[in-house]
């Protein structure tokens, strides 16, 4: 009998979190508000950015999001490695192992530099791997300028990612905001700028876009990273200046923790990737469409990334203390958190699609754009269907990488992506080449297995996570 009332005692606690107290909403929306606009900021940059090139052309608009994809999805493995640096922070602070902070951001700024360079020689392979996917027209040589361009740059992406994960790690998240603020408005200025006009040496077009997107990044980097070595307070609690050695073993710990969660991420994108190539060979209509239903969800759906990444914040420092029932309590709240805001982004998706859609016009003529309307209309339904389990497999996600339990989420994210998603992609599109499917139903069914990836992911998440497995894990070597 106490056993039973135990479990509905536990069982309640879980369903319905508290206001209240460290692990409470008010906490949780304390780390992941500002988190949450700093992602609504970088998702109206991306939106800005789309717009821009939009205008500029339908080939470059089309060429921006299949080349960036494919460009995000290899450079995250080491985003996510340096990144993994804030739930480094987190643990230090949460078990009073201050000094220890300052040692592994160096790390990451040195596996950063690393990355850059193997992301550079990366750049010349761009052009070979759109033409062997068989996109149409001059789409192939846009997208092999614009991946060509952020692979050279991409180290002021993991720089930046480095320094602001010493704030993310101490629930500074303000201070992101406005670092990412900073940012966005940086590249939407130099954006306006190169895209359309030729100035000096800068490139113009969609390599302008893409070199608006570097420099930004690289002169946000400096003024953060400035700003971090001048305060004398962090050289006394976190010894940011005297820890700048390297340090093997603090670079293989960091990497350890780090790279598979950069893989379950990079996995993640090949198969969005592998999905959004998979829809170009339908046709340039349903390549837009699916172009316009993708930038919409990515625009609505990363602030949602906010809850994800204060969830793995704070689960660190919960773990770190070693407070495995508060971070349970904080989880159950952030999920609570993340399906109230879907709920709000599917009525959108429902009501009110044609406003939102219609920034991605361009200068399509009136049939062009009913025809591509009304399919991208149609596809918001597949994205309104996941959304929810999308929120559950961030949330459950993040409280596992935040707690340690980073190769779990890779193995996953390694199996399913390629058994319910990339395989099933590249099947369809067989399928279609040899005659066998008709577009629309071509179309539809990648959709289709784009939502049961999905499901899957989040169920699997929410299975570990209530497994308990993640507080075995301790990341500070007690």
């Amino acid at each position: 009998m106490a056993q039973t009332t135990t479990t509905f005692t536990r069982a309640r606690m879980l369903i319905q979190p508290r206001w209240e107290g460290k692990d409470g909403l008010r906490a949780i929306l304390s780390t992941s508000f500002p988190l949450m606009l700093s992602f609504m900021v970088a998702s109206m940059n991306l939106l800005l950015d789309r717009i821009f090139l939009a205008w500029h052309s339908k080939d470059a608009f089309n060429a921006a999001l299949q080349s960036g994809m494919t460009h995000w999805m290899i450079v995250n493995i080491f985003f996510q490695a340096v990144g993994y640096t804030a739930t480094f922070v987190a643990q230090y602070v949460g078990a009073k192992d201050d000094r220890d902070v300052g040692p592994m951001m160096w790390q990451g700024v040195y596996v950063s530099l690393l990355g850059g360079v193997v992301m550079a020689l990366l750049a010349p392979i761009g052009y070979p791997i759109f033409r062997f996917i068989g996109h149409h027209g001059n789409v192939p040589l846009l997208e092999a300028q614009y991946f060509e361009m952020l692979c050279l740059g991409s180290f002021a992406f993991l720089l930046f990612n480095t320094v602001i994960s010493f704030f993310a790690g101490q629930n500074r998240t303000m201070i992101m905001l406005f670092f990412n603020i900073v940012c966005c408005l940086l590249n939407t200025c130099f954006n306006s700028w190169l895209i359309f006009e030729k100035f000096w040496i800068f490139p113009t077009g969609i390599k302008g876009a893409a070199f608006a997107t570097v420099a930004a990044n690289l002169i946000t980097f400096v003024f953060a990273g400035a700003l971090i070595l001048a305060g004398r307070a962090n050289e006394e609690r976190f010894a940011m200046r005297s820890g700048w050695r390297f340090d093997l073993v603090r670079t293989r710990q960091l990497l350890r923790y780090g790279l598979p969660a950069g893989v379950h991420v990079m996995i993640d994108l090949v198969g969005f990737t592998t999905f959004m190539n998979v829809v170009g060979v339908f046709g340039e209509r349903e390549q837009f469409a699916s172009n316009m239903a993708m930038n919409l969800n990515l625009m609505l759906f990363i602030p949602a990334v906010g809850l994800h990444v204060g969830t793995q914040i704070l689960s660190g420092q919960f773990c770190g203390a070693r407070d495995h029932d508060a971070s349970e309590r904080m989880v159950s709240g952030s999920f609570c958190l993340a399906a109230i805001y879907m709920i709000i982004v599917v009525l959108m998706y429902l009501l009110i699609p044609e406003p939102m859609l219609h920034w991605f016009r361009g200068g399509l003529s009136e049939h062009e754009w009913n025809e591509s309307l009304q399919l991208a209309k149609l596809l918001l339904l597949f994205v309104a269907f996941y959304s929810i389990f999308d929120a559950a497999a961030l949330i459950y996600g993040g409280a596992l990488k935040g707690a340690g339990d980073t190769r779990f989420v890779m193995f996953t994210s390694v199996g399913f992506s390629t058994l319910l998603f990339a395989t099933p992609c590249i099947a369809v599109a067989y399928l279609f080449h040899v005659g066998r499917l008709d577009k629309l139903t071509g179309l539809y069914t990648a959709w289709v297995f784009c939502a049961i990836y999905v499901m899957f992911m989040a169920t699997i998440n929410f299975l570990r996570f209530r497994h308990g497995k993640w507080k075995t894990f301790d990341l500070v070597h007690r």
